[in-house]
């Protein structure tokens, strides 16, 4: 099973908040690197998720892509608890 860091996961979620901020429209070189910053901290996340298999014929990769996304939400509600 694939474990996603809580810290990766906040930051992920901290750089959607951000990037739906008017703030992420100004700019602000300083609010470009904040943004850079928490974007590199959540890639390997987003790549991982990008990467699940999406073929409903086979039944072990919907299993695998189950798993994956209990554990990252698992993951976010003990962390937004």
């Amino acid at each position: 099973m694939i474990r996603i860091p809580e810290m990766k996961l906040r930051r992920a979620l901290a750089l959607l908040a951000f990037l739906a901020s008017p703030a992420a429209a100004q700019s602000d070189p300083f609010t470009q690197q904040a943004a850079a910053r928490l974007a590199q901290g959540s890639f390997r996340e987003y790549i991982e998720f990008l990467s699940l298999q999406n073929d409903a014929v086979v039944s072990a990769d919907i299993q695998k892509n189950v798993a994956w996304l209990e554990c990252a939400f698992r993951d976010f509600s003990s962390s937004t608890a």
